[in-house]
């Protein structure tokens, strides 16, 4: 084999070599770019959910823990008779209605029914008011009033409405649900039959 060629061969193999380890490093460099520039992407969303977690601390809760909504709405009913000068008497009935999930999520309303009687409208509103203030987690859902006509007191209103309350409660099977975190794990030996 004449020198020459053996000399043209290795630098043929050389070249070659060069070429492919150029080729190589660019496109670790294309990946490289791609992947910084997805890095970038989840680093401004990062940024961004940080900064919604931070200003929603600052916010209050609309909606309450399921462990104890009973205790909060007994306080903001004796809040609401005291603004409103309601005597006890005057409160006829409270009934509990069943929890509705709003929508496909993991709240729930539970509405109370209320009724009122021999309340002037001021004091009606007045109640309203007070049952509601301060605690997003309640709502009015609807209002009946019945006007008085064989009353001595002209002023005598019956009031009925529906005060929701909005609680958190995951969907049984969902990430955080009382159910979910009892269910057995997939590595759990739950499955294998023992003689």
């Amino acid at each position: 084999m004449n020198v020459r060629r053996v000399i043209i061969l290795w630098s043929a193999v050389i070249v070659l070599g060069a070429i492919s380890a150029v080729g190589w490093s660019a496109l670790t460099l294309v990946d490289a770019k791609e992947y910084a520039a997805r890095a970038g992407d989840d680093l401004a969303d990062a940024q961004k959910l940080a900064g919604d977690i931070r200003s929603l601390r600052n916010h209050p809760s609309l909606a309450v823990s399921q462990e104890s909504p009973t205790a909060d709405f007994s306080r903001a009913l004796d809040a609401a008779m005291k603004a409103s000068d309601t005597e006890a008497n005057d409160l006829v009935r409270v009934t509990s209605e069943a929890p509705r999930r709003v929508k496909d999520t993991d709240y729930q309303e539970r509405p109370t029914r209320l009724m009122l009687q021999n309340l002037s409208l001021e004091q009606v509103v007045q109640f309203l008011t007070a049952v509601i203030s301060g605690r997003p987690a309640l709502s009015v859902d609807g209002i009946h009033l019945t006007a008085p006509h064989d009353s001595p007191d002209a002023d005598a209103w019956a009031a009925e409405f529906t005060i929701s309350y909005l609680v958190y409660s995951p969907k049984e099977g969902a990430p955080g649900s009382p159910r979910a975190s009892a269910s057995p794990s997939a590595s759990d030996d739950s499955d294998k039959v023992t003689p």
